[in-house]
């Protein structure tokens, strides 16, 4: 009988393992993450206006480099890595992306290579650089389905006239969502840039686990909305609950097996 308690016990702590996994790696990211935009918060508030103006000229720079550069499936290949500026790039972080319906607030990281795919959302190399203007189009790409990030997991979600938010140097810019398309990922290509708008496409891999085609959301740019909340949404009282959840009915199957219980 002893013997079969150490089985009990021992499939049951694996179970309890099993589910904490992801709740931990979960709240990893979200801690990560978390200290990644304030530090990106803290560095952008820091910044000097001289500063800032070169920034702005490096900025305008890189995207002029971008005009006639091709743009190939973030997911299918590596994608370089450059740097705007010494100052930005030592700070990792090149800005933020923030999603109210879907509850989202991701890092932005240069390139869309596994490793920063696997923190946060990376910007697509040959695409303007995620700080606004007008004739500029820069693309977002995230991973759907990691065990404890959801990142663009509910990307799907969004439909025509819902709004996302980006934080750069630059500040905070608000995009509405005017197009929601699904290609294969040899048709993926830049359309050409429209003079008159400012766009921005956030990419990700569909449908969810199959990953056969990618979906582009596209929003423009619109008025700024003072009230966007870029506080992250307070999913930590989800992982508080549910490993108490999950503690407690390891508890109770345990005590049950092992005969804890009083006659």
């Amino acid at each position: 009988m002893k013997f079969k308690k150490y089985i009990y016990i021992t499939l049951i702590v694996l179970g309890v393992l099993l589910v904490l996994y992801p709740i931990v790696h979960h709240f990893e990211h979200e801690q990560s993450s978390m200290q990644s935009t304030n530090d990106f918060q803290e560095y952008v508030q820091s910044i000097q206006d001289k500063d800032r103006e070169q920034l702005a000229k490096e900025i305008e720079k890189y995207n002029q480099s971008t005009l006639n550069q091709s743009v190939s499936d973030p997911y299918s290949s590596g994608q370089e890595v450059y740097k705007i500026n010494d100052r930005l790039a030592a700070h990792d972080v090149i800005g933020e992306i923030i999603i109210p319906k879907i509850q989202v607030k991701e890092p932005i990281y240069e390139g869309t290579s596994d490793t920063t795919l696997q923190k946060g959302i990376g910007h697509l190399s040959g695409t303007s650089f995620p700080s606004g203007g007008i004739g500029t189009h820069t693309m977002l790409a995230g991973h759907r389905g990691l065990p404890g990030a959801a990142l663009f997991s509910r990307l799907n979600e969004l439909e025509i006239g819902d709004t996302f938010s980006i934080y750069t140097v630059k500040g905070l810019h608000t995009y509405k969502v005017i197009s929601i398309d699904t290609i294969l990922p040899d048709a993926f290509q830049m359309e050409p840039l429209d003079a008159n708008q400012d766009l921005a496409t956030l990419v990700t891999c569909t449908p969810y686990m199959i990953n056969s085609h990618r979906l582009l959301v596209t929003g423009t740019r619109v008025e700024e909305n003072a009230n966007v909340d870029i506080q992250r949404p307070l999913s930590i009282h989800w992982i508080v609950l549910a490993s108490i959840g999950a503690l407690l009915v390891a508890g109770w199957i345990l005590c049950r097996k092992i005969g804890c219980r009083r006659k």
